[in-house]
C-alpha cells in the first residue's frame, strides 16, 4: 500500500506489537486494537482496509 499511496498517511493497528513482523517506513504503528481508536479525523475520502482473524463487524 505504500508503494501504490506514497503520499497517504497509513495506520496499521496491531494490539500485540511483539508479533509484528514486517515494518515500512513512513507508516505509523498503533498498539491498541482498532476499536479503541479515535477515529475522528479521518475524513470521509479515506480507504479503511481490516484484515482481521477476528468477526470485526462486532467491534466496529
Amino acid at each position: 500500500m505504500k508503494e501504490a499511496c506514497p503520499n497517504s498517511e497509513i495506520i496499521s493497528f496491531d494490539p500485540v506489537a511483539k508479533y509484528r513482523q514486517i515494518t515500512c517506513e513512513g507508516v505509523r504503528y498503533e498498539s491498541c486494537d482498532f476499536s479503541q481508536y479515535d477515529w475522528s479525523e479521518i475524513t470521509n475520502d479515506s480507504l479503511v482496509f481490516f484484515d482481521d482473524y477476528q468477526n470485526a463487524y462486532t467491534r466496529l
